[in-house]
């Protein structure tokens, strides 16, 4: 009974419903002011048709609305390739030294203001060019797939010196994916190179994603509104979602003590194959060479939202693998603490803003060290 009361003053002192519903009213709103929605490769992928060309990124060029974790709802304009960057940067790329962030949701700068993410806050202590390659929901074949299609192409043009940033995050251990594979197998590079030196993406790849989105998913403000309201009366009807599960399931009393939550559990089937993110650490190495430094980056997930039952030893296998292929691993477990919760957002598992700052000073430490 104690346990109980406990769980139900914890839901009531801290309602995620509300919350939840300002955020649908927040997405709205920008929908209403001329934004949409994020297009996740990821997303994309798990539909029954996929496009031709591997998606890197979402829609280019576009008012774009991200995702509310307490910061409020985070919007930007996506860029020439569909990525989170200031699009000038790629007029800089043969210019001036560049850094590559590759990566999810974490590297992208998930769910802060621009001037809070990784990229920026290294672009303020290195003064060199970064540009972000990285985007929410990405899993290992997504940065393999980047690294053939846009990093390859760049690098291997590119007569200055260029880092390349690889971040993991304990959601990338992954099974094997054969049409991602298959798919990643026939893809080609995405960048056309003009004889002014700027960097574009080829009109095949955005004919391409802009016809699949066209043709696979709303595209009036009245059918994106519509399907934002379906998705959050399905949430808030849903049983699993409501206070009175939080309450008899004893959710806060588990989180407190930090008991095993797997949102997303990954288990590999096949043990004697290499997993994807490896294959993707291994890609990033052979990419490289002398073209460019490579840097694989750990985030450790909080123990208050979402524990990962494989979290440890992924970290070692990457750890491991970084070191056998000379690449520089960045353990972000030595500056953010999995049970301090300020370290992440106040209302899920992205890092806080504090949280992404200490990550871009230890990368800049280790960069400087090296």
């Amino acid at each position: 009974m104690p346990l109980f009361f406990y769980s139900f003053y914890k839901v009531l002192s801290n309602p995620k419903n509300s919350f939840y519903q300002e955020s649908l009213s927040l997405e709205i709103s920008a929908v209403e002011n001329g934004y949409l929605p994020l297009f996740y490769p990821d997303q994309i992928l798990k539909n029954k048709n996929i496009p031709e060309s591997y998606p890197v990124g979402t829609l280019p060029l576009t008012p774009t609305y991200f995702c509310n974790e307490g910061y409020g709802l985070i919007t930007y304009i996506s860029d020439r390739f569909g990525l989170r960057n200031n699009d000038k940067n790629w007029n800089n790329l043969m210019k001036k030294s560049n850094i590559f962030i590759l990566g999810d949701s974490f590297a992208q700068g998930a769910c802060v203001p621009d001037n809070s993410t990784i990229t920026n806050y290294l672009e303020e202590r290195t003064r060199q060019n970064i540009i972000n390659m990285a985007t929410a929901a990405n899993g290992p074949y997504e940065y393999k797939a980047v690294i053939k299609t846009l990093l390859k192409p760049i690098i291997k043009n590119s007569k200055n010196n260029n880092v390349a940033i690889l971040i993991f995050y304990p959601n990338d251990d992954l099974p094997f994916n054969k049409k991602r594979e298959d798919l990643l197998n026939s893809a080609n590079s995405i960048v056309k190179f003009k004889s002014n030196g700027d960097i574009l993406p080829k009109e095949k790849y955005i004919n391409d994603l802009f016809d699949f989105i066209k043709n696979y998913y709303p595209n009036t403000k009245k059918e994106i509104i519509k399907e934002i309201k379906k998705g959050g009366e399905e949430r808030l009807n849903s049983f699993k979602y409501s206070s009175l599960y939080y309450i008899i399931s004893l959710l806060p009393v588990r989180r407190s003590f930090r008991e095993v939550l797997t949102e997303f559990p990954q288990i590999n089937l096949n043990k004697n194959a290499t997993s994807p993110s490896i294959q993707a650490i291994q890609f990033l190495a052979n990419i490289c060479m002398d073209l460019c430094k490579p840097v694989v980056t750990y985030i450790p997930p909080s123990n208050y939202w979402t524990r990962y039952l494989n979290a440890d030893n992924f970290k070692k296998n990457l750890k491991n693998t970084s070191n056998k292929n000379g690449i520089l691993f960045i353990d972000g477990e030595e500056i953010i603490d999995r049970n301090n919760i300020k370290d992440y957002a106040p209302e899920a598992e992205h890092l806080s803003l504090e949280g992404y700052k200490k990550i871009a000073d230890l990368i800049k430490k280790n960069l400087i060290k090296k």
